[in-house]
């Protein structure tokens, strides 16, 4: 989707500069010699990329269950702690015990950290 920004202006500085169209008034239509350009490099556009948005399409689709379950168990965060970040490198996420503190209830993680890169 980029691709359209360049893709519009360079159809504009390709239209010579007579090439404007006069209406059945007379009146001159800047835009139609641009609109039609445009609507056709869409047409490629669309014919040339359509059959990887129905592939794509399709394997979204097939893989919707289980992306769905996996957003459904990402869904309650608040049964883990904060990640920690190990000073060999490693990241530790626990997992909240019954015994330990409600998130909220005095968890300074409300608060930003000094290094806004440090976990």
């Amino acid at each position: 989707m980029r691709c359209l920004v360049p893709l519009a202006l360079s159809v504009t500085f390709l239209l010579p500069a007579g090439a404007f169209a006069e209406g059945d008034d007379g009146v001159e239509e800047p835009l139609a010699p641009l609109i039609e350009r445009f609507e056709d490099g869409m047409r490629g556009i669309l014919r040339e990329f359509g059959p990887y948005l129905r592939e794509l399409e399709r394997g979204l689709q097939a893989a919707e269950p289980e992306l769905l379950q996996l957003f459904e168990q990402m869904r309650d965060m608040t049964q883990y702690h904060p990640p920690e970040l190990l000073p060999n490198g490693d990241i530790l996420i626990r997992r909240r015990q019954p015994g330990d503190e409600e998130p909220g209830d005095g968890d300074s993680s409300d608060d930003p950290p000094e290094d806004p890169f440090e976990l």
